[in-house]
């Protein structure tokens, strides 16, 4: 399951709005290039999604995939994805669904509410 972002959103944005560098706490592995359209569990994990994973995914699928730093010596090189390393990958993860939510939106619950005519 994903949830989908009313507009993209870039890597670069992200990593910018989260105040993360490459001179603080998370290591970035950077690949600008990537954009954010929607929300992904590992499992369901695809091209331009963000995921937080307790697991390295290697798949080259031009993800943003936010990683215990623990992953820093595994990632391959090159790679497609964008790594976010960080010593609390899941309150990095919780400040991007902020950051995403407050900036953007999801577009799960902005569509129009209708009666179908078939209940009438």
């Amino acid at each position: 399951m994903d949830y989908k972002l009313v507009r993209n959103i870039t890597v670069e944005e992200l990593i910018f709005d989260l105040g993360l560098t490459s001179f603080n706490q998370p290591i970035i592995q950077r690949n600008y290039s990537n954009f954010i359209s929607s929300i992904s569990t590992p499992k369901s994990i695809k091209s331009n999604s963000l995921c937080f994973s307790k697991e390295l995914i290697n798949d080259n699928l031009n993800a943003c995939i936010i990683l215990d730093r623990k992953f820093a010596s595994q990632i391959p090189y090159p790679s497609t994805n964008t790594y976010i390393l960080t010593s609390h990958p899941r309150l990095t993860f919780i400040l991007a669904l902020d950051i995403i939510y407050n900036k953007i939106g999801f577009q799960h619950f902005s569509f129009p509410s209708k009666i179908h005519p078939s209940v009438i």
